[in-house]
């Protein structure tokens, strides 16, 4: 199984990473051609104004960097090497103790296999678990490995 790309060295102008959500905030904020640099600038740590006064040749290493760290075969995992397990729950449907267990094993997984500050926008977006559930799920596998497997009863 592959791990994730989570930074790539570019020579000359130093680590590219994942933007955070204050750089994704920032980034709102610009309009025209900024708005299209601007995710290569913040992703490089720079300024737009900085990243614009980088040669041609490096600007073009830090675009390829992020495209490549952005793309979908560095951010999760292929398909089948996703662990099967049970199905998500629906909205307002009871989910047993055990259940629960699980789903927060395979969400701790998937945070520790993310970007930092992506987990949350994957359990928006990608998972159907609202925050809540998901906090849940987690606080409930960490309890059961904190007293050794035994479900806990409010």
């Amino acid at each position: 199984m592959s791990v994730p790309l989570t930074e790539i060295e570019v020579e000359g102008v130093g680590t590219i990473r994942h933007l955070n959500m204050w750089q994704i905030g920032a980034m709102r904020k610009c309009s025209g051609a900024n708005r299209y640099i601007a995710p290569f600038a913040f992703s490089a740590g720079m300024t737009v104004r900085q990243f614009k006064r980088l040669r041609p040749e490096l600007q073009d290493a830090v675009r390829r960097a992020y495209h490549r760290l952005t793309s979908p075969a560095a951010i999760a995992p292929p398909a089948e090497a996703r662990p099967a397990g049970p199905r998500l729950p629906r909205k307002g449907e009871h989910v047993p103790e055990e259940k629960q267990i699980e789903l927060g094993r395979r969400l701790i997984e998937m945070k520790k296999q993310l970007p930092r500050g992506h987990f949350w926008l994957w359990i928006e977006e990608k998972s159907g678990l609202c925050r809540t559930a998901a906090q849940r799920f987690m606080r409930a596998s960490k309890e059961a490995d904190r007293h050794g497997d035994v479900p806990l009863s409010p």
